[in-house]
């Protein structure tokens, strides 16, 4: 058997056609014994790149949403987060308040301090500070003499002694 083709044959081969009628739209397509009827038909654009655009665009916005969502949550919640027992325990508030006006205070600086009122009856002296306290405080006041009573409330402290407080006391105020 010969794979050579002669003329003749070439002719019959061209001249056999397949008619396919779709409405008024004729298509013809070509039979070659050499060839597949599918090498006929176009071949598709290859979308790769344009897939892997379209998802390297959604991962980005994705990306960015979710930075976005966190700065959101850190701006609503973040000193909250903060100053809460997530975190170990730190410093809320420090400062010094003296029985009397004519003392100097020994701090030279101070941190959110509150706004403290002395109170004297006879054998006893009460401090009681007004102002912003952690949720979970930890007082720890430094002076010459304990105290007897401390109490928290929301927003107020006050600490008592049994005798009469002349020098000044410092509080350090620990968020825990």
């Amino acid at each position: 058997m010969s794979s050579t083709v002669s003329d003749d044959e070439r002719e019959n081969m061209l001249d056999t056609q397949i008619e396919m009628g779709q409405d008024e739209d004729v298509r013809t397509f070509e039979i070659d014994d050499n060839r597949h009827l599918l090498d006929k038909v176009p071949k598709k654009i290859n979308k790769r790149w344009s897939s892997m655009l379209g998802k390297a665009c959604v991962l980005s916005v994705a990306g960015v949403l979710f930075i976005l969502m966190l700065v959101e949550l850190w701006s609503d919640y973040g000193t909250a987060i903060s100053t809460q027992t997530l975190f170990p325990p730190k410093v809320h508030n420090v400062m010094e308040s003296c029985p009397t006006k004519d003392m100097s205070t020994q701090l030279s600086k101070m941190y959110n301090a509150l706004k403290c009122e002395w109170g004297h009856n006879g054998t006893t002296s009460t401090l009681t500070c007004d102002g912003s306290l952690p949720k979970h405080p930890m007082v720890v006041p430094y002076g010459t003499s304990p105290y007897y009573d401390l109490s928290v409330d929301d927003d107020q402290l006050c600490l008592t002694w049994h005798s009469e407080i002349t020098e000044c006391v410092r509080l350090v105020i620990w968020s825990i």
